[in-house]
Order: structure tokens, then C-alpha cells, then sequence
């Protein structure tokens, strides 16, 4: 009866420590925290801006029609800020979708 005991011991402790996760790296890894800063978006939108040209070609659509598709779903694409990091805009996934 004691090995029984035993055996049901060992095995939940093998379980139990099967189950634990690893411990992370990072919280946020260090290139998201300066995608703000240094990312493609941040880089290209206001290039794409600058020229109708490089802006249909990369989104397919004119200036304008891209504002029109943003009006329309701007409020389905916005996320609310957590505490732990900052939601992307709206423009910006849309932009990114559509890449």
C-alpha cells in the first residue's frame, strides 16, 4: 500500500514540475521597445506621404481612398493601451494589413 502511495507521490511531482514555465527573457523584447522610435512605419510613412507614386504602390489604393478605408474602420482597428505597452494606431495597422 505504502509503494502505491509512493508511485502516486512521485508522479504528480514529475507532473507538477512538467508544468512549470520557463522563466522569460524579456517582458518585451528590446526591438519593440523602439519600434515608436526607429520602426518601418515611423521610417517610411512620412516618405510615402511625400510621393502618390511610392504610396499606391505600396498600399495599393491612393491617399484618399486609404483615408476613406481608415474613417471607416479606424474605430474596429483601435486598441486601448495596457500597462505593460502601448497599443499600435489605427493608421498604422491598417498600413501594415494592407502591405
Amino acid at each position: 500500500m505504502a509503494s502505491d502511495d509512493d508511485g502516486v507521490v512521485l508522479a504528480l511531482m514529475l507532473l507538477s514540475s512538467a508544468r512549470k514555465k520557463k522563466k522569460r527573457r524579456f517582458a518585451i523584447h528590446p526591438i519593440n521597445k523602439e519600434r515608436d522610435q526607429r520602426g518601418v512605419i515611423t521610417k517610411l510613412y512620412p516618405q510615402l506621404l511625400d510621393d502618390e507614386d511610392k504610396f499606391r504602390n505600396y498600399v495599393r489604393m491612393t491617399r484618399g481612398t486609404f483615408e476613406q478605408l481608415l474613417g471607416l474602420l479606424g474605430d474596429n482597428l483601435r486598441r486601448a493601451d495596457t500597462n505593460f505597452r502601448k497599443a499600435i494606431p489605427p493608421r498604422t495597422r491598417l498600413l501594415l494589413a494592407l502591405r
